[in-house]
């Protein structure tokens, strides 16, 4: 037998600070193994090592969503034009600014 170090769900858990369901679904999506002991995982240090270095976020990334506008969706169309052509003239930010700056009563 070998002498490696194996950690129960639980255990596991609370070293990551997460719940053992969460442990359980990484085990159920394939993203981290397990060895099954009669009903129980045990998980391996070794795996359990490899599994933070894949999941090691190096950078943080944006995400644009469209936004949801429904009582202006001429908001929505005017930044996702911006977005998708690549380049913003100054032309697209007054148009834009536009769009989006409250209306001023006078």
């Amino acid at each position: 037998m070998n002498n490696k170090k194996y950690y129960t769900a639980k255990e596991l858990a609370t070293s990551l600070a997460v719940t053992p369901m969460t442990i359980y679904r990484l085990v159920k999506r394939g993203e981290l193994k397990a060895v099954k002991v009669g009903e129980s995982y045990r998980f391996d240090s070794e795996e359990i090592e490899e599994y933070l270095k894949r999941s090691t976020v190096t950078e943080y990334s944006k995400k644009i969503t469209p936004l949801r506008d429904k009582r202006n969706p001429q908001k929505r169309f005017s930044l996702q034009g911006i977005v998708s052509a690549g380049t913003v003239t100054d032309k697209d930010i007054e148009e834009a600014k536009g769009i989006w700056e409250p209306k001023t009563l006078r």
